[in-house]
This record gives structure tokens, sequence and C-alpha cells, in this order.
């Protein structure tokens, strides 16, 4: 009795009071309505029941919290990413948001460039259409602003602009909407026969452009060299040559002027080392980098007499403010400002940091700069944003990602269990984590190349040959798809040897695999090609420290004029200056070298007059380089076309492969005996994938019209001679064997002579005739005509897949066999990491989430990009809608 009497006293427990709180809209309104405006509170309210999503999503709540939080979160930053705008989150998860939220998409071939971030808005300029485009990520809008007629770049060209919410400075202070408001546009032009600078506003109100005004420069070439800053009633630039001084165009009168910087500022710095600044009071300020020691800062006051000059503010020593020594932060800019907090974004080799200049507090953002283009500043981004569609609670959120997984599952494994062709798979694994990919290709009944990934699942430890084997075969299995496997890809390790001799002896015994196996294993050819050019890379690493030095050094110094100097006395034409990208991105390595090289002569003759640049690579050093940039200049070629996200077919791969060989060939004729150390090492390693791949290689080559079998004969003689007889005759009985399998399983090994049989009685006047001929007379089979035919011409646009479709009624056991191999890929790796020599990992996001999920995540955002089928909810295109929700 005791027992139920307590049983009774915890049921009656639970208070009313707070429930019956909870069940009043207004109260718990006023309770959310003090929340954090960050991008993940609302959705995560919304998580919790459906009476408090339908509170957070109504119009009225959504507009008194904007009112309430009338200064947006700084979410990040966007940057001009070689002509796209690319945002960059500052904040740590939940609320960091991926840049494909703010996706923009612009006219291939057209000329862009991000000229600034303001009040919610991107302004860039197309200088292929001449015009403005401000743009607001949060909501998607647009607006399209023709240049002023006038500015048609021959005698006025647009240099600069600023956009700002119409309220002004003030009016934003108390308008936390302006996406929905209406804006200006302030232009900055300069003319090239004159030295002035003009500006012109345009009111999205009016639709017009005003008038212009006008100041003078102090150079002809003078231009604007970074992003805009607000302070008070005035839009502020800095010239690219910083003794030029500061524009400044004032928003009251519509006024330009142009005046001088501080006289005890050094100049002899590269713009990206000066920033204009908020400084005390409201007041103009200005901030220099100096040596990579000190952080100056300066402001602007006027005076009893009315003159305003510049006065020291205050100075800050970077290695008390950042606790990193010179040594290792190396190489610094000024990569942004934020004007709204007086916030400034230093881009170190240690990482990037946010300097408060108020309080001189700073955060290291790690190496958050290194995901987009160094060279483009950073321009930060504030906005009350939060993800489109709140979702309910967890278990309704993986329910929906789950049911669209399965419809879309039941609608391709239909597709792969009726097609009439064979189907090779990708296996990728990341090897940190576990997780492995597999992806079948197959050429469906239209003959399009397909690419859907099936299944996405962890490997558990020990993940050895046995394990994977079991996980792949279970995989195809599941699909229902192991009568109709080909081939697979996978990279060359030895528990994936044993992987693949395990699936082999596995599909030999049920007589599904084409040639017994023969043609299943596949070698990832990107995997290969980077550890020759790891091989590469390591012959030279201690030089290209150096050439990333050098160009650290000409940067960042004062020496950058003394180097443009020499180019012109060196007489060397350049459209670009060598950068420094990713290193971990062999591509990036590669494009550094290739713009260093033709500055060989510049380095020297630095070398020579300044003291302090001791980076200099020797003569033997650029003669080395130059033998890697001309394999790394192949390999990246081959690798952009085997790798690309497009699938390309097969027969594609061999002339890739073939222009390494022969490069390695070429080189090896190098006199030096470290390079031909080099080129041993990397000739063994490519020799070694030949080898095993050759024949997967050379039998596309023989179905593509314009090369066949001739083609090869005339590459293998070239190269190998006398020895090319013995692999010729193994990729043609390859051939054959195939041909006779496939046309033995469609019932079609009659014989197809050039003339056609004639249909008579046995007893009729010519039965002798028939006779004979079936008795003497050779008959060509489908292969042989085919091969006898002379290869068409080359051209551009030839598309092998429609000859194929074409002529697929004259060939049909060919084209039968050319439609499963054309489909066979040679990566294994995607091409957005393709290059990277380092280790490839799963997001953080990623990972926080069950395996089911992300599985259907990821498979779904796959099959969705060629079917355009889109979930209620966008689970396919983005992890971060599923961790505002929680962890699965």
């Amino acid at each position: 009795m005791a027992h139920r009497r307590r049983r009774r006293r915890r049921r009656c427990s639970s208070p009313a009071g707070p429930s019956r709180a909870l069940e009043d809209d207004d109260l718990l309104a006023d309770i959310l309505l003090r929340l954090p405006p960050l991008p993940s509170t609302l959705p995560r309210v919304a998580s919790v029941c459906r009476s408090w999503r339908r509170l957070v999503s109504d119009p009225g709540f959504l507009g008194r919290f904007r009112a309430r939080h009338r200064r947006p979160p700084l979410l990040g930053a966007f940057t001009d990413s070689w002509g796209y705008p690319v945002f960059c989150s500052t904040m740590d998860p939940p609320d960091d948001i991926p840049y494909r939220r703010f996706p923009l998409w612009q006219n291939e071939g057209d000329s862009w460039e991000l000229l600034g971030v303001r009040h919610g808005r991107v302004l860039i300029f197309n200088y292929t259409r001449r015009q403005f485009l401000v743009w607001d990520p949060a909501t998607g809008d647009r607006r399209c602003v023709a240049a002023p007629p006038e500015f048609d770049g021959k005698e006025k060209s647009v240099c600069s602009g600023a956009v700002l919410c119409a309220a002004g400075e003030q009016g934003h202070a108390q308008h936390s909407e302006c996406h929905s408001g209406p804006f200006q546009l302030v232009l900055i032009g300069f003319a090239k026969n004159e030295r002035r600078a003009f500006a012109c506003v345009y009111s999205s109100q009016t639709r017009e452009w005003g008038n212009l005004s006008s100041t003078t420069l102090r150079y002809f070439d003078d231009c604007v060299a970074s992003g805009s800053t607000l302070i008070g009633d005035s839009v502020y630039w800095l010239l690219d040559e910083i003794q030029s001084g500061i524009l400044a165009f004032h928003l009251g009168t519509h006024s330009l002027d142009r005046f001088g910087i501080p006289e005890d500022m050094d100049t002899n710095c590269r713009a990206r080392n000066y920033q204009i600044i908020l400084a005390e009071g409201g007041a103009l300020g200005i901030a220099a980098l100096k040596s990579l020691v000190s952080f100056d800062m300066w402001e602007r006051k006027v005076g009893d007499d009315g003159v305003a000059s510049w006065v020291p503010w205050k100075t800050v020593k970077l290695e008390e403010m950042t606790g990193l020594s010179r040594d290792v932060r190396g190489h610094m800019i000024i990569d942004g400002y934020d004007e709204e907090d007086n916030v400034i974004f230093l881009w170190t080799d240690a990482g990037c940091f946010m300097v408060e200049l108020e309080s001189m507090k700073f955060r290291n953002l790690g190496e958050w700069s290194f995901t987009t283009n160094t060279n483009s500043a950073y321009h930060p981004y504030r906005s009350l944003y939060t993800s489109k569609g709140f979702p309910t609670d967890n278990q309704m959120v993986w329910n929906d990602c789950i049911e669209a997984f399965e419809e879309q599952k039941l609608k391709l494994q239909e597709v792969l269990e009726t097609a009439d062709c064979k189907i090779s798979l990708t296996a990728d694994m990341n090897e940190t984590m576990g997780y492995m990919c597999v992806t079948c290709h197959f050429i469906n009944a239209d003959w399009k190349l397909q690419k859907k990934i099936i299944k996405f699942l962890v490997i558990e430890a020990p993940d050895n040959g046995v394990v994977i084997f079991n996980a792949i075969l279970r995989s195809i299995q599941e699909w229902n798809i192991e009568q109709k496997i080909f081939g697979i890809t996978i990279r060359n390790c030895a528990a994936n040897e044993t992987m693949v001799d395990m699936l082999k002896q596995n599909l030999v015994l049920k007589k599904v695999l084409p040639l017994e196996g023969k043609l299943l294993h596949n070698q990832c050819a990107s995997h290969v090609i980077n550890l020759i050019v790891s091989d590469g890379l390591k012959f030279v690493d201690s030089t290209v420290h150096k050439i990333r030095e050098s160009v650290k050094y000409i940067e960042s110094l004062k020496s950058h004029e003394i180097f443009e100097k020499i180019i012109v006395q060196e007489g060397i034409s350049h459209e670009e200056w060598p950068y420094l990208g990713m290193p971990t991105n062999w591509n990036s390595t590669y494009w550094l070298l290739e713009m260093a090289l033709p500055f060989k002569k510049a380095f020297d003759s630095l070398a020579l007059q300044d003291a302090n640049y001791t980076h200099a690579p020797s003569f033997e050093e650029w003669e080395k380089l130059g033998v890697v940039c001309r394999l790394l200049e192949v390999c990246y070629e081959a690798t952009k076309v085997i790798s690309c996200s497009s699938c390309p077919t097969s027969n594609l791969y061999f002339h890739e492969i073939w222009k390494i060989k022969l490069t390695l060939d070429r080189e090896a004729s190098e006199v030096d005996n470290d390079v031909q150390k080099m080129i041993k090492g990397m000739k063994r390693k490519f020799n070694k994938y030949w080898k095993k791949s050759y024949i997967s290689l050379c039998i596309p080559i023989v179905l593509d019209p314009r090369f066949k079998y001739m083609f090869l004969e005339f590459r293998f003689q070239q190269a190998f001679g006398a020895a090319a007889g013995k692999s010729l005759r193994r990729v043609q009985k390859a051939l054959r064997e195939l041909f006779d399998e496939y046309s033995s399983q469609l019932n079609d090994c009659a014989e197809h002579g050039s003339n056609q049989d004639m249909s008579m009685d046995d007893d009729g006047p010519f039965a002798d005739w028939c006779q004979y001929l079936s008795s003497n007379v050779e008959v060509l089979t489908e292969l042989e005509r085919y091969l006898t035919d002379r290869p068409i011409h080359l051209s551009d646009d030839f598309d092998i897949l429609n000859w194929w479709t074409v002529y697929s009624p004259v060939y049909p056991t060919l084209a039968r066999i050319a439609r499963d191999v054309l489909a066979v890929p040679a990566s294994t790796v995607a091409s957005e990491t393709v290059f990277n020599t380092g280790e490839r990992v799963i997001g953080d996001s990623h990972s926080r989430l069950s395996t089911e999920t992300v599985e259907s995540l990821i498979c779904l955002r796959n099959w969705c990009e060629d079917s355009g089928y889109q979930p209620s909810m966008r689970l396919a295109t983005d992890f971060s809608d599923l961790l505002f929700c929680g962890r699965f």
C-alpha cells in the first residue's frame, strides 16, 4: 500500500502553474523575444513542440523579434573567390552557416567584382554588362542597376562603390529590416585622361542617378585600394597609392573630396597594410601595420581653428596582442573591417584573427581565410538570419528524412533492376572516421551516363579486407545488382586488394562477371597521380618553401616597389603576380610555381639589390622547379579530366595517362642525377599502375570509332617498339573474349557477312551454290567489320555516346559492350578534393548525425541533382538544418 501511495503522490506532484504560464502565448512570446538573435535560436525553439513552432513562425512575432534586436549579429564575411562572392562563417556550431546557404549564380564569362557589404546587402559590379547587382543573401532578393552612361569604360570607368540603407547611419540604428527598405548606391569612378575622381548616388526610391561630383587626384593612375568604410555621414576609401590619401563622399552634401594621411605614418607598405577605422567619439581613424611588429592608429581631429589634422591614437604590439612571435605570424595583412563593432580582420600564416579595436581583445579564427582566395579582402556580413522553415521536433525531422530517402530509393532500385546494362562501382573510404561511400555508374537506355550514390556506411574496426568485402557485398545485394556488376574502382592498398580478390571469387562462382572478373578491379587513377605528384613535390620541398617565402616578401614589405622596377628592367610581361594557395592542395602549388618561373630573373636581381631578401633559389633549384612544374602540369590536366564532376566516359582516360607516360620518359633524359632519381621513383609508381590497368584503359579506345585498334598499334609501336606485340595481343584477346561472351549471352552467335545470305529452298536451282558459299567463303564477324572500317575523322564536338546511339543497330553486340565499358570510372575521388594530398575528413557537422541520417542526406542530395525532386525540407542540400534540431 505504501508503494502504491508513493506512486499516486508522484503522479500528482507536477505543478500546474508553470504549465499554464507557458500556454499563455503573450507571456511566452515576451520570454522568447529576449533570446539572442542567433541563426539557430528560433529553429531550436520551434523544435520543442507544435505550439511553439506556430508562435515563432508567426509574421507578427518575427517582426517584434527583429525590432527588439536592432543590431544584427555578425554572421561572417563575404570574399571575392575568383569572381564569385563566397560566404565564410565566423560563428561556432550550431550557428555557423555553410557557404552553400548563400549561393549567387552568375553568368559564366562575365567579369565580376565584389565591392562591399553593408546593412544586410552585398554590392557586386559586372564589368561586362556595366551594371551593379545589389543582393540580399538572407532573402535572395536582387536588384540590377545599370551604371550611368558616361561611365562606359572609355573616358570614365567605374572603380568602386558602396551600398547602404537609405535611412542613413542614424536611421539605420533604429531600422532592423534594411532589406525591406530603400537603399542608396554610391558610385566611385575615374577619368583616364584626367587626374580626377567622380562620384554619384543612385536612389532605389527614384530609380535614378544623381548629379556628378568630383575631386582632384594626386596621380593619373590612382585607384581605390579596398572596400568602403562608413563613419558618421561620410563614406571613405583608401587610394591604392597610399601617399595619395583618402577619398571621402559626404552623404549630406553629395560632395567628394580627398585629403592626406598622417605625415608620420610609414607609407612603404602596400595598401592592404592600412585600414580606415572608427576612432574615439565617432571620429575618423586610420590603422597601419608596421613591419609585422606593431599596430599603429591615428584619429582625425578638428582643432580650435577649424582645421582637421591627424593625431596619434594608440600603438599595440602584435606579439602582446596575439601571443604569437613574429616568426610564427610570418606574412600578415589587414583582410577586412567591420565598422559596426569596430573589428579588424588580420590574416597571418598562423591563421586569421578578429581584433576589437576598442578593447583590443582578439579571437583566433584558425585557418578560416584559407578557404578562399587570400588575395581578396573580407567584407563582414550582418543579418537577423534564421534557416528557412522551422522543423518541429527531432523525431519528425528524422522521419521526414527517412521517408524522402525511402521513396527515392525505391524509384532508383526499380531503375537499376530494370536497366539492361552492367553497372560499375566506386568505393571511396575516409580512413579517419571509417566512412565508405559506394557509388554506381551506368549508361541508361537513352545513352546518358549516370552516377548514383547507393550506400554511405561505417566500416567497423578493424577495417581489413574481409570487413570491407562484407560491406560491399551487402550493399550490392541490398540493391539487387549482384548480377549486373562489371567493375569496381578503388584506391590501391592491401585491404582493398583482399576485398577485390574475395569479391571476384564470390561473383565468379555465381557466373555473373564478364571475362571471369579480369576487368573487375580498376585502381583509382587520381590516387596514383597524387602519389606521383607527392614524389615530385618532396624532391623540391625546400625550393617550394623558398618560393613561398619570396612571394610573402614581395607582397608585404617595401621591396614590392623595387621588385616592380626590376620587372620593368628585365622586360617581364605578366598579367598577375604569384599568389599563395592552400598548402595541402598540390594544384595550388603548381599554380604558384607556374606563375613564379617567369619571374626567375626578377627574383635573382632582387637578391642582388636587397640584402634582406635571402630566399632566392639557386640556378640548379630553378632548373629542378622547371622539371617538376612540367610534370605537375600534365598531372594537373589529367586529373581534371579523370575526376571531372560531369562524369567523363572511359575512352578519355587512356590519352591522359599516356601523356603522363610520355612526359616521364622525356624528363628521364635529364643529365642531373637528382632529377633522374626522382623520375625513376615516379616511373616506378606509374609502371605499377600501367601494368595492372592498361587493358582496361585500351578497350575503351578500341570502342572509340575515331581511334580503334589501329591507334593502339600506332602508339604502342612508337613507345615500345618490338616489345609492343605482347601487350597488343593481350588487349586483342581480351576484346575478342568479351565479344564472344556478350554474343553468347545475347544468343547472337550467328556471324554477319558483308554479303547477305540468300534464303533458298534446299531443292532450289542454287542450293549447291549456297552450300559452296557457306563452306568456302570466310565470313566477317561484327567485331571484325567494325575494326576493318576506317576510323572516323576527329572533331572537337564528338560525342561517343551519341555515336553509339546511332550505330547500335549496326553493331548491336559491340554497342552493349560499349555501354558497359564506357561507364567505368577511373577515379573514386570527388572533384573538389582530388588535388588534396592531405587526409580527407568528414565535417564536424556531418559527424554529429547518426549514420542513417547522414546516408539519407548524402544520397538524397545526389539523387535530387538530376531528378529535380525536392524534399519537403531542405534535407538534401544542407546538413545544418538538422543540426539546429539537435543530434540524432
